[in-house]
């Protein structure tokens, strides 16, 4: 009888360590899923973030190329300069910046060909 109660211990005592190291394994393998799921969800964040940078940049190049365009259609409204034997006005334009750019138009210029050359010298329209 004292074997049988001795087996049943070691038995007891063996499966209380089996179920210890068990629940750890569980603990280990929920954790390892945990990461797992965060490492995946970082991953999506990090495409999405690379997808909006892409969305930017072709925003960007298409706002680049836009004003582009619009300043080479100015270029066609501005008239070339005139020579010394036309009747002209010496016109300075002061920038944000604080750059002076002085031009020759001829007298019967009218204004939106002046704003167009403002606009050629890169000051936004929304300024004039």
């Amino acid at each position: 009888m004292a074997q049988l109660i001795d087996a049943v211990e070691n038995y007891n005592q063996t499966r209380s360590i089996e179920k210890a190291a068990e629940m750890e394994q569980e603990q280990r393998s929920r954790l390892r899923e945990l990461q797992e799921q965060e490492y995946l969800d970082s991953l999506q964040r990090d495409r999405e973030k690379d997808e909006m940078k892409k969305i930017e940049e072709k925003e960007k190049q298409l706002k680049v190329e836009t004003e582009e365009a619009t300043l080479s259609s100015f270029e066609d409204l501005v008239p070339p300069e005139p020579d010394a034997s036309t009747p002209s006005s010496d016109i300075t334009f002061k920038l944000p910046s604080g750059e002076r750019i002085n031009r020759k138009f001829v007298h019967r210029t009218q204004l939106k060909v002046l704003s167009f050359f403002c606009w050629q010298q890169g000051l936004p329209s929304r300024k004039l």
